[in-house]
């Protein structure tokens, strides 16, 4: 299963990323705008990050991702998701 899958069917991912562990609801997934890297949008809602901080979607670079694993855990949509994202074009997949 991959990242487009997971998005479609609600699923949790986990991955590890930049040495920490991570569970993410993932939102979007494609190429950045800028940058055109692989990239996904997420909401980190388990694990560890450099931040500390859980409380806003990040963009992970695909390439940096590692040991990617979909839950069969599904998640609801979070409340004020919005589709489309500025910063991913095109937009592969999405909630």
């Amino acid at each position: 299963m991959n990242i487009c899958t997971a998005i479609q069917n609600h699923n949790y991912i986990e991955f590890q990323y930049e040495g920490h562990a991570r569970k993410v609801i993932p939102y979007a997934h494609g190429n950045h705008a800028t940058t055109r890297n692989n990239v996904m949008r997420g909401l980190q809602v388990a694990g560890s990050s450099a931040s500390g901080k859980f409380d806003f979607p990040k963009l992970f670079e695909i390439d940096k991702i590692t040991n990617l694993h979909v839950l069969e855990e599904a998640f609801v949509i979070p409340a004020g998701y919005r589709k489309g994202d500025e910063h991913i074009s095109p937009i592969h997949c999405e909630l």
